[in-house]
């Protein structure tokens, strides 16, 4: 039998790698299995995706004998979104890769950490995404089953459909405390969601470290009465900097009037997950276009005798219908 020699390419394989890390993906992220993902760029020209949102044209009305049917005009509006590249590498040695010991599991990590980096960078502009909804509740008692029913009663619904809402990992333990909190392990044969530890107010219930967390004084409340009014910069005695209220209102706007919360928050997206066909858009509340699939390039540094890897993935994230989502913003801690 001839002599078996492992070659530095048997270890690092960028298609092998590719896969491996497309496959961990999904076990990875939290937000983006809850959103519809899009194919359809690949392989197409350019660099944007344009969503459009169409205005309901209102309920039909009586119309009498002989007399014209009116005819409405569909209101249109759209938001545009470039894609982008998330990537991150490493680098490896020969000596490391061929090492005797721990070599394969060099590579098994750093495909790993790619993974891991990827996956993290994605799942982070889908939270993003959904914390622009126009839609939010405030409350002012910690997570609970009141404030989550106040939230969801904001959708308006006719017909109760499916949702899944994004708590961080340190709200889960008060979750768990509520009396109306319903365990995953008390479904019975019901099918459950990815990382679904439960549900409360018909709400599926997913932990995520992503989940954005505001300290005391950090963040606003848009307020018709609000002691401040927003600036575009330069802000003075009742003023505030648009750059500053940003982040907790990505949609606000110079000239309304906001307040400054004193209590620490989480800020909680719930996302209907399903239609009621009959009388609602079809259209997904979270979409995940993907230009380019996972992408792995091996470049070989020969006077240095290593090898960089180095992987990326062309996507981009969208809220395709901003009707189906309700951020809960609820305190951090309990009032004393």
């Amino acid at each position: 039998m001839a002599d078996q020699i492992t070659m530095l390419q048997d270890l690092i394989n960028p298609e092998v790698m590719a896969g491996m890390i497309n496959a961990k993906l999904q076990s990875k992220i939290r937000v983006l299995p809850y959103a519809t993902v899009d194919t359809s760029l690949q392989g197409q020209a350019g660099d944007t995706v344009t969503i459009p949102k169409f205005e309901y044209i209102g309920d039909a009305v009586d119309v009498a004998e002989g007399a014209e049917i009116p005819a409405r005009k569909i209101s249109t509006t759209s938001k545009s979104y470039k894609i982008k590249k998330a990537g991150n590498g490493v680098t490896f040695t020969d000596e490391a890769v061929l090492s005797a010991h721990g070599g394969e599991q060099l590579v098994a990590s750093g495909t790993t950490q790619l993974t891991n980096s990827i996956s993290a960078k994605c799942d982070v502009d889908a939270m993003d995404e959904l914390l622009t909804a126009s839609t939010a509740f405030v409350s002012t008692s910690v997570l609970d089953y009141d404030g989550i029913v106040d939230a969801i009663d904001l959708f308006e619904e006719e017909v109760n459909t499916d949702k899944v809402m994004f708590v961080h990992p340190k709200q889960v333990t008060q979750l768990r405390k509520d009396p109306d909190f319903i365990s995953r392990e008390k479904y019975g044969n019901q099918v459950m969601m990815d990382g679904e530890i439960g549900m409360i107010g018909n709400a599926r219930i997913v932990p995520s470290k992503k989940v954005k967390h505001f300290d005391a004084n950090e963040w606003y409340v848009l307020d018709t009465s609000g002691a401040d009014t927003i600036v575009a910069s330069g802000a003075s005695t009742n003023q505030v900097n648009l750059a500053d209220v940003l982040p907790s209102i990505p949609n606000a706007q110079v000239g309304q009037k906001v307040t400054k919360q004193t209590k620490g928050a989480y800020f909680c997206p719930i996302m209907k997950t399903e239609n009621d066909t009959e009388s609602e858009d079809d259209t997904p509340a979270l979409t995940y276009f993907i230009k380019r699939d996972t992408n792995v390039e091996t470049e070989r540094v020969a006077k240095k005798r290593l090898t960089e890897v180095t992987a990326d993935q062309m996507y981009t994230v969208a809220l395709t219908n901003d009707a189906k989502v309700v951020v809960l913003k609820c305190a951090d801690v309990a009032s004393v």
